[in-house]
């Protein structure tokens, strides 16, 4: 990302939440799941834990384009404060021994047991828009 200022800047954000509104698309509808998640530095690589068993994991499968929502509305009891990105990028699943400390800290907040045959999924970012409830819209290539 060229601008230093809007990478520290949205790194910091994504980093501030931990929920995202995942969009996925199965035979030709669109879906949407809420989903525990982590961003590295590089703003480049999203990751997150999902059954395999799960209806979003075969959505994934079968299209990995795939777009999430991250805001803070929770955070601000005004609409002039809120604040929204954007990710759009490709998802598929992480080898074994692939990203491990993504998975373990993802499995600590979502606990270890939650939820049987957990697949590490990676989201390859492609483009990161910013949307203030100000109108200010802004996009972003890591």
């Amino acid at each position: 990302m060229e601008d230093g200022f809007a990478a520290g800047f949205l790194s910091s954000f994504l980093r501030s939440q931990r929920l995202a509104v995942l969009a996925t698309e199965w035979e030709g509808q669109p879906r949407a799941s809420l989903i525990v998640y982590r961003i590295d530095d590089s703003l480049l690589n999203l990751h997150f834990l999902t059954p395999r068993a799960s209806q979003k994991y075969r959505s994934i499968r079968s299209n990995p384009r795939v777009s999430l929502l991250v805001d803070d509305r929770c955070q601000h009891k005004h609409v002039q404060e809120m604040m929204s990105v954007t990710i759009s990028g490709s998802c598929q699943e992480c080898g074994l021994d692939e990203d491990e400390d993504q998975r373990m800290s993802l499995m600590e907040e979502v606990g270890e047991g939650s939820f049987p045959d957990q697949a590490l999924m990676r989201v390859s970012v492609d483009n990161l828009t910013v949307v203030t409830a100000l109108g200010d819209i802004r996009s972003y290539q890591p």
